[in-house]
C-alpha cells in the first residue's frame, strides 16, 4: 500500500512526494518554459575596467619586417647581391654540364675553363683570350687572338677535367675539341657533379648569412636574423629548383 501527496511550491514547481512501506523519498521537479525561449544568448561582456582585447590580424612576422636600421638594410642588400650572383653562376654551370650529358655540343661546355697568361696573374674567362665555336655539331673549334697564348689555353683546358675533353692542335692558333657521345657512366657522372656543385652553392650561401650574422652580431631571433635566414632559404631553394631540373631533363 502507498500514499501520493500533491502540494504546489511557492515559485509555481510541483513537488510530488510518494511514500511506500519502506519509507523512500522521491522528489520529482517540473520546470516550467521561460518567456524568453528561442531568443539567442548573448555573450557576456566583460565589466571589469582597464580591460582591452587587442587584435593579431595586423601583426606581421618577424620574417617579413622591414628592417629599419639603415645599416642592417645595406649589408642584406650586399648579401643579397653575393647570393643571386652565387645562384646565377650555378644556373649557368649546371646548364653546361646538362647539354653535355645529353649530347648537345654549345660552347658552353667550356665555360668552367679558366686561363693563366705568365704576364697576368689574375684567371681569365677562355672567351677574353680566344673565340669558341662548334662544328659539324659534334667538334668545338677554340681560335685564339694571339698565337702565343696557345699553350696555356690548352694547359687550361686540361686543367679543368672535364670529361671526355681532349684538346687537339690544328694550327698555330686553333685546337680541336671533338664531343662524344655520353655514355651512361657518362651521364651518372655529370649528374654527380652537378649535385656536387650545388651543395657547394648552398655551403656558400649559409657561409654569407652566418659572415653577416657575425659580423654584427645578430642574434638567430632577432628581426635581423630572422630576415636574413628568410633570405638564405629562398636562395637556397632555387638551387634545388636548378638541380631537380637538371635531373629531369636527363631523365633521373
Amino acid at each position: 500500500m502507498s500514499f501520493v501527496l500533491l502540494r504546489r511550491g511557492f515559485v509555481g514547481r510541483s513537488i510530488i512526494a510518494k511514500w511506500t512501506i519502506k519509507t523512500p523519498v522521491v522528489l520529482s521537479f517540473r520546470s516550467y518554459a521561460s518567456k524568453n525561449k528561442g531568443k539567442a544568448k548573448q555573450a557576456p561582456q566583460s565589466d571589469v575596467k582597464g580591460s582591452h582585447a587587442t587584435s593579431t590580424s595586423g601583426f606581421i612576422p618577424t620574417s617579413q619586417r622591414a628592417l629599419s636600421d639603415e645599416a642592417a638594410q645595406a649589408e642584406y642588400d650586399k648579401t643579397s647581391t653575393k647570393m643571386v650572383a652565387a645562384v646565377d653562376w650555378l644556373r649557368k654551370e649546371v646548364a653546361g654540364i646538362t647539354a653535355r650529358a645529353i649530347g648537345h655540343v654549345t660552347p658552353a661546355i667550356l665555360d668552367s675553363v679558366k686561363v693563366i697568361l705568365p704576364e697576368n696573374s689574375k684567371e681569365l674567362r677562355l672567351e677574353e683570350v680566344a673565340t669558341v665555336g662548334v662544328r659539324e655539331g659534334t667538334n668545338l673549334l677554340v681560335t685564339l687572338y694571339e698565337d702565343k697564348n696557345l699553350k696555356y689555353v690548352e694547359k687550361a683546358i686540361y686543367a679543368a677535367k672535364l670529361p671526355n675533353i681532349a684538346p687537339q692542335k690544328v694550327d698555330a692558333r686553333t685546337l680541336k675539341i671533338v664531343i662524344p657521345r655520353p655514355t651512361m657512366e657518362a651521364r651518372a657522372a655529370l649528374l654527380n657533379t652537378a649535385s656536387k656543385t650545388s651543395e657547394d652553392t648552398r655551403v656558400q650561401l649559409r657561409k654569407l648569412k652566418d659572415a653577416s650574422m657575425r659580423k654584427h652580431k645578430w642574434k638567430p631571433r632577432s628581426d635581423e636574423g630572422e630576415q636574413f635566414q628568410k633570405l638564405c632559404d629562398t636562395r637556397i631553394k632555387e638551387v634545388d629548383q636548378i638541380l631537380t631540373k637538371a635531373k629531369r631533363e636527363l631523365g633521373t
